[in-house]
């Protein structure tokens, strides 16, 4: 999800990727991602970045190689990036201290 867009990514079983399971970038992307199951990849389970603001409910979320959900780069809103209902692998990436 890209500059701009709000899909409505909702119910899907995604796994075993290489890359982020779903990753959402760009100032004016705020879709809401909801109830999810997402496991097993070689990367995060949910990526947001440059100044996306999405919303991430009762997602669950786990064997992710490199975490649950991260907040990458300036112009990210983690207050926007809700994840209420989630289950990410650590607190500190629900809370957007993924790193970057």
């Amino acid at each position: 999800m890209w500059d701009g867009t709000s899909p409505l990514p909702e119910v899907n079983e995604i796994w075993a990727s290489a890359i982020a399971e779903i990753t959402i970038s760009g100032a004016g992307s705020d879709p809401l991602v909801r109830a999810n199951r997402v496991h097993d990849g070689n990367y995060r389970g949910i990526r947001v970045s440059d100044g996306a603001s999405p919303r991430i409910e009762e997602n669950e979320i786990w064997a992710m190689v490199t975490g649950g959900i991260a907040i990458f780069y300036s112009g990210s809103d983690p207050a926007g990036a809700d994840a209420r209902g989630s289950c990410p692998s650590s607190a500190d990436e629900a809370a957007g201290n993924g790193g970057g």
